[in-house]
């Protein structure tokens, strides 16, 4: 017997309402879910792997993009922070980045506990838009372009602040960002 043979729809429903965290998680998951068949319908992307929570390399999905290996990390806009501007046709919003396992670290000589996550774990980060128009939209950045956090660098910022209109880098267009990204890691692979 699968775990969800004696539940309904509406039991699911009815946990996510009454569950916020639950209701979380499982919109993550979802946003993982739905990224992952936009992945697998584009010409040129060989496979897609969900990489297991528990794995000790970070990011959600691996892709083979035209025979180059492309890590992804799938996050999504908070609700709380949408800020919609219908005059100018524009929003804004924050996704927070963080790690499930913590760090202690000393830094000018106090300790202190860290959750972000490491700068160059992952190639892209995918931003889940749900919360902006209620469609299982994405936008995507580079790594490269993912500020660090203050006084510790080599870890993104706790908090990534997106704007379509002013944010560096970020872009709608998966085909072009995993182009940019699979031509970087080609020239790099040439370097060597």
């Amino acid at each position: 017997m699968a775990l969800l043979d004696s539940f309904t729809f509406d039991d699911i429903k009815y946990l996510t309402e009454v569950n916020p965290y639950l209701r979380g998680y499982l919109h993550g998951y979802l946003a993982e879910l739905v990224l992952l068949r936009k992945l697998q319908a584009l010409p040129g992307v060989d496979s897609v792997k969900k990489i297991p929570d528990v794995d000790s390399r970070k990011g959600d999905l691996e892709i083979e993009y035209m025979g180059i290996n492309i890590v992804i990390e799938c996050k999504s806009i908070g609700t709380g922070s949408v800020r919609v501007d219908p005059a100018h046709g524009d929003w804004s919003g924050t996704v927070s980045m963080k790690n499930s396992d913590k760090r202690v670290m000393v830094i000018d000589g106090v300790e202190r506990t860290l959750v972000n996550v490491d700068k160059g774990k992952f190639d892209i980060l995918a931003v889940n838009c749900f919360a902006v128009d209620g469609a299982w939209d994405f936008v995507f950045i580079e790594n490269r372009f993912l500020l660090e956090k203050e006084n510790t660098p080599g870890y993104i910022s706790s908090k990534v602040h997106i704007n379509p209109s002013s944010t560096p880098g970020l872009t709608d267009n998966l085909p072009k960002i995993l182009h940019a990204v699979f031509m970087q890691k080609l020239a790099a692979c040439e370097l060597k």
